[in-house]
C-alpha cells in the first residue's frame, strides 16, 4: 500500500510550457518544422515535436531540467536552421527560417557494407550490414560491431566498460540477466543495435544526472512487434544424448515477454542463460557481501575450456520473464525460473607448492556427481518516466544443492557428501519525487534475509592424530549454518542549478547474523560425538551504520568534476560464547573520491579519478572455532575485528572515430591495500591448516589494459585486439616463513570477424596468457620463480551455398607450457549442416561434437608460489540431429 501512496506522490511535478511560431523569412508559416530541445553542452537531445499545420509548436518539460545549459532549435528542409537560448523569462520562442540554397556538388555514390548513424551519445548499427546467413541469434551480431566485446560467460562490453541494461525496444525485461534475451533473440527479427554510451536509466534525471555507463538497445522490425515468436526443437543422438526447447517470444508495445523451457544431456549449462552481469546495487553488495560457501569438495578448479567440453549433465531449465504495461508510466515485471541439474564430472589434480625449505604436493582423483534445484522469482512493479520515478523489486531465492565425490588422495580412497542450500529473501523500493525546480528528494529502503546451511561427511574419518587422539573413526561430520537479516535505509536531496549538480544522502543500515559451526565424529561403534570447544563456532554479529554522504558534480566547458564524501559511524558487535569473545568495535570512517573527465573534441574522452576505501571485518572472517572445510582443509580466523585501507587510483582515455569504425580504450588501475591481518597456511602431505594472524600486511596491484577495434570496410571484417598486464604483490606466510610473492600476468586476445561475400563466414580468434610468479625468502636465502604459458586458438567457418543450406567448421587448439613441466597441446574439431526445408519453416541440423574423439585435456596453471595440473575426462564424440520448429 506504501508503494502506491508514493506513487501518487510522485505524480504532480512542476512543468514548464514553451511554445511559438516557425515561419519563413516571408512570413509565411512553415508546418511540419523540427522543434528540438537539446543539452548546448553535450548536444544530447532532450525533447522533440513537430509544427503543426499552422506552424504552432507546444513543448512541456520539467523544471527539472537546467535552463542555462539548455537550446531550442527548429528545423525543416529547404531553409537554415535556427538556434535560440532558453531561459526561465523566456517561454514563448518564435522562429523565422531563412531559404537554405545552395549548389549541389557531384555526388558519388558508393555503397559501403557497414553503416553507422550517430545521434547524439547513441550509436545506431543496422543489422543487415553486419548480419550473414550462418547467424542465428542477435549475440552472433553483437560481436560484430566494433567497439564491443562479448566474454565468453555473455557479459558485453563496450569501450572496456560493462554495460549497465540491455533494453529490448527501450524497455528493460531482463535486468543484469540478459542472456537469456541475446542467445535467444532472432537475428532476423531485429533492425536495428544501439549503443547508448551514458545511459541514465532514470528518465526523471536524464539531462541533470550524467551517466557514464553504457547501454545496448535493440529495436525491432515490425512483424516482430505484431505476432508472437514461437518456435520448438526436438534432438536426438548417439551416446545417449538428448535435447529438447520449446521458446515463446512476445514484443508489442504493451506486451512483451520471453519464456523459455529447454532440456538436455549434450554438456550445455542453462545456468549461462540465467547469469548475472553485474550488480544492480553495489553500494548494498558493498555493505552486505554475500557470505562464500565455507564448505567445499576440493581445491581444483574448472579448466580453461568451454565447458560443453568436459560436462556430463541432465539438465533443464523454465525460464519466465513477463512485462506488462498498463499505461504509459506503469508496468508490472516477472522474472522466474526453475533449473533443475544433475551433473558429472572426473579429474585428476595436483598441485606443488615451492616452500623455502621443502616442496609439498597434493594429489588426488575426483569423480563428482552433483544433483541441484534452483528456484528464482522477482515481481517488480514500475513508474519511470520524465515525471516521476518508482521502482519496487521483491526476490525470491531457493536451491538446495547434493554432491557425492569419490576420491583417492596418496594411499586414501575418501568419499564426500556435501549438502547445501540457500533460502532468502529481499525488497527493494527506490523513489525520486520533485520538490521545486532542480530539486528533488529521493527514498531508497532495501530489507533481505538470507541462510546457507551447509553438511559434510568425510568418510572414512582422516586427520586421526589431530581430530581423535590418534584413533581410527569412520566418518568426520562438518555442519554450518549462517542466517544474515540486512536492511539499507536512506532519504537524499538532489539539486541542479546551472553547471553544479549537488546530492545529499543520510542513512542507516543494520546487518545481524549468527554462524553457527560443528564437528563431529563417527566412531567405529556408530556413536557420534561432538569435538571440543575449538572446533566449534556460535557467533552472534550485530553491525549498524549511520551515514552521510555528500556528492558535488561540476560541469565547466569540456570538464566534468565530481566531488564524493561519504562519512559512516559504524558500531560492530560479536559474541562468541563458546571462546568469551565479546567484542565491542566502533568507527568513523571518511571515504572521498573524485573523478575528472575531459572531452577532446566530439568523441575523445581523458579520465582520471581517485577513491580511498576503508572496511571493517565481515561475519565470515572472524571465527576462532576449526572448520572441516574438504577433505585436507582446516581453516580458522581466530583475529579481532581488522580494519583495512585502501587507496585506488585511475586513468583512462577513449578514443573513436566512429563514421570511420575505429573505436580505442586505454585504462590503468593501482590499488595499494593495508590491513591489519595475515593469511598464514601450514602445509603437509596429507593436510592444509589456515588460519588469519593479527600480523600487517600491505598488497599492491597494477593493472593496464588497451584494447583496439576496427571495422574494415573494403572486406567486410570486425577485427579486435585486446591487451592486459597485471602486477601485484603481497606478503605470505606458510609453514611459519613469511615472505613477498610477486606476480605478473600479460593477456593478449585479437579476433577477426570476416564476411567476404554473402555465402561465406570466417571467425579466428588467440587468446594468449604469460603469467609468473616469483620469491625471494630472506630467512633462507632460497628464491623460486615459476611461469607458464598457454595459448587457445579457435576457428569457425560457415559456408551457405544455397539459401536453405549451411555448413559450419569449428576447430579450438589449446596449448600448455611451462619450464616445470612437459607441454601439452589439444585439438578440437566440431562441424554441423543445417537445412531448411522450402516454403516451410522447418530445419534440420546434423551435429557432430569431437570428431577427433579426444577423451581427456591437460592443462597447467600458476597462483602466487604453486604450480598446478588438472586432467579432465572429455564427453566422447557423438553425433545429434536437431529438428527446429517455427511457428
Amino acid at each position: 500500500m506504501g508503494l502506491w501512496f508514493s506513487a501518487i506522490a510522485l505524480s504532480t511535478p512542476c512543468q514548464m510550457v514553451i511554445s511559438g511560431i516557425v515561419r519563413d523569412s516571408s512570413g509565411n508559416t512553415i508546418s511540419s518544422a523540427s522543434v528540438n530541445i537539446f543539452n548546448s553542452k553535450t548536444e544530447a537531445g532532450i525533447y522533440f515535436t513537430k509544427s503543426d499545420e499552422k506552424g504552432f509548436y507546444r513543448l512541456i518539460i520539467p523544471d527539472t531540467l537546467r535552463l542555462t545549459d539548455l537550446s531550442i532549435k527548429a528545423i525543416s528542409i529547404g531553409f537554415r536552421k535556427e538556434i535560440k537560448p532558453i531561459s526561465v523569462l523566456n517561454k514563448v520562442i518564435n522562429f523565422r527560417l531563412n531559404p537554405d540554397v545552395k549548389q549541389l556538388p557531384n555526388v558519388t555514390v558508393k555503397n559501403t557494407n557497414a553503416r553507422i548513424r550517430i545521434k547524439s551519445d547513441t550509436l545506431n548499427y543496422s543489422t543487415i550490414d553486419f548480419a550473414d546467413k550462418s547467424d542465428k541469434f542477435i549475440v552472433d551480431i553483437i560481436r560484430k560491431i566494433p567497439g564491443i566485446e562479448v566474454e565468453a560467460n555473455g557479459s558485453i562490453r563496450y569501450q572496456g566498460r560493462f554495460i549497465n541494461y540491455f533494453y529490448i525496444d527501450g524497455d528493460n525485461i531482463l535486468d543484469e540477466k540478459y542472456s537469456i534475451a541475446t542467445k535467444n533473440i532472432p537475428q532476423e527479427t531485429v533492425e536495428k543495435i544501439q549503443i547508448i554510451e551514458n545511459n541514465q536509466h532514470i528518465k526523471l534525471l536524464n539531462g541533470i544526472v550524467p551517466s557514464e555507463s553504457p547501454a545496448i538497445n535493440i529495436t525491432l522490425k515490425d512483424k516482430a512487434k505484431v505476432n508472437f515468436i514461437n518456435s520448438s526443437k526436438l534432438g536426438l543422438g548417439t551416446e545417449s544424448v538428448k535435447e529438447g526447447e520449446v521458446n515463446n517470444l512476445a514484443f508489442k508495445s504493451k506486451f512483451k515477454a520471453i519464456n523459455i523451457f529447454r532440456y538436455n544431456n549434450s554438456g550445455a549449462d542453462p545456468a549461462e542463460d540465467v547469469a548475472s552481469h553485474g550488480s544492480s546495487d553495489i553500494y548494498t553488495f558493498q555493505e552486505n557481501r554475500p557470505l562464500a560457501d565455507m564448505l567445499n569438495l576440493g581445491i581444483a578448479g574448472a579448466p580453461s575450456i568451454n565447458k560443453n567440453r568436459y560436462l556430463f549433465n541432465n539438465a533443464g531449465l523454465l525460464n519466465i520473464n513477463d512485462l506488462l504495461k498498463t499505461k504509459k508510466d506503469l508496468s508490472f515485471r516477472i522474472n522466474a525460473y526453475y533449473l533443475p541439474d544433475k551433473q558429472d564430472r572426473s579429474y585428476t589434480y595436483y598441485s606443488n607448492y615451492y616452500l623455502p625449505t621443502d616442496t609439498i604436493t597434493y594429489i588426488e582423483n575426483q569423480d563428482i556427481h552433483t544433483n541441484l534445484h534452483t528456484l528464482h522469482a522477482l515481481v517488480n512493479i514500475n513508474i519511470n518516466t520524465t515525471k516521476r520515478y518508482v521502482n519496487n523489486s521483491l526476490t525470491i531465492d531457493y536451491s538446495t544443492t547434493n554432491n557425492i565425490a569419490g576420491l583417492t588422495t596418496g594411499r586414501n580412497a575418501v568419499l564426500q557428501q556435501l549438502n547445501s542450500s540457500v533460502k532468502g529473501f529481499s525488497n527493494y523500493t527506490n523513489g525520486l519525487k520533485l520538490l521545486a525546480n532542480g530539486k528533488f528528494i529521493e527514498f531508497y529502503s532495501l530489507v533481505s534475509y538470507n541462510n546457507r546451511p551447509q553438511h559434510l561427511g568425510v568418510s572414512p574419518g582422516l586427520h586421526q592424530e589431530l581430530l581423535n587422539g590418534n584413533k581410527p573413526f569412520t566418518q568426520s561430520i562438518q555442519n554450518i549454518t549462517s542466517p544474515v537479516f540486512f536492511t539499507n535505509n536512506y532519504i537524499s536531496y538532489k539539486a541542479a542549478n546551472g553547471i553544479l549538480f549537488q546530492n545529499y544522502r543520510l542513512g542507516f543500515l543494520i546487518q545481524n547474523g549468527d554462524l553457527t559451526s560443528t564437528l563431529s565424529l563417527q566412531q567405529a561403534d556408530n556413536i557420534v560425538t561432538p569435538l571440543p570447544d575449538s572446533f566449534s563456532n556460535q557467533l552472534q554479529w550485530q553491525k549498524n551504520k549511520f551515514y552521510t554522504e555528500a556528492e558535488y558534480r561540476l560541469d565547466i566547458g569540456r570538464n566534468s568534476i565530481r566531488l564524493t564524501i561519504p562519512a559512516g559511524y559504524t558500531i560492530i558487535r560479536q559474541n562468541n560464547a563458546i571462546f568469551n569473545v565479546n567484542d565491542n568495535v566502533t568507527r568513523f570512517m571518511l571515504t572521498p573520491s573524485f573523478m575528472w573527465r575531459y572531452k577532446v573534441g566530439r568523441e575523445h574522452i581523458l579520465s582520471a579519478g581517485y577513491r580511498f576505501d576503508t572496511q571493517l571485518g565481515n561475519m565470515n572472517e572472524n571465527y576462532p572455532g576449526i572448520i572441516l572445510s574438504n577433505y585436507q582443509s582446516l581453516i580458522s580466523n581466530d583475529i579481532p575485528i581488522q580494519q583495512t585501507h585502501t587507496n585506488i587510483y585511475n586513468a583512462g582515455m577513449d578514443f573513436r572515430k566512429s563514421i570511420k569504425l575505429l573505436f580505442l580504450n586505454i585504462s590503468g588501475t593501482y590499488i595499494e591495500k593495508k590491513a591489519g591481518y595475515l593469511y598464514a597456511s601450514t602445509l603437509q602431505n596429507n593436510i592444509l591448516q589456515r588460519k588469519v594472524l593479527p600480523i600487517p600486511n600491505t598488497s599492491y596491484q597494477t593493472s593496464i589494459s588497451a584494447g583496439i577495434s576496427k571495422y574494415l570496410f573494403f572486406i567486410k571484417s570486425t577485427i579486435l585486439a585486446r591487451h592486459t598486464l597485471q602486477y601485484s604483490k603481497n606478503l605470505q606466510m606458510q609453514n611459519n616463513s613469511q615472505y613477498p610473492i610477486t606476480n605478473i600476468s600479460n593477456h593478449l586476445t585479437t579476433s577477426i570477424t570476416a564476411r567476404p561475400n554473402l555465402y561465406i563466414s570466417i571467425t579466428y580468434e588467440m587468446s594468449q596468457i604469460w603469467s609468473s610468479g616469483r620469491s625471494n625468502a630472506p630467512n633462507s636465502g632460497k628464491q623460486f620463480s615459476l611461469s607458464t604459458y598457454h595459448q587457445k586458438q579457435y576457428l569457425e567457418l560457415a559456408i551457405s551455398p544455397a539459401d536453405r543450406f549451411s555448413i559450419k567448421l569449428k576447430n579450438e587448439y589449446y596449448y600448455y607450457k611451462s619450464p616445470e613441466q612437459p607441454s601439452s597441446s589439444w585439438f578440437f574439431a566440431d562441424a554441423s549442416v543445417q537445412y531448411r526445408l522450402p516454403k516451410k519453416p522447418i530445419d534440420f541440423e546434423l551435429i557432430c561434437s569431437n570428431l577427433a574423439n579426444s577423451n581427456q585435456l591437460s592443462t597447467i596453471s600458476i597462483s602466487e608460489n604453486s604450480i598446478s595440473g588438472y586432467t579432465y575426462v572429455l564427453r566422447p564424440r557423438f553425433l545429434l540431429l536437431r529438428v527446429s520448429f517455427h511457428l
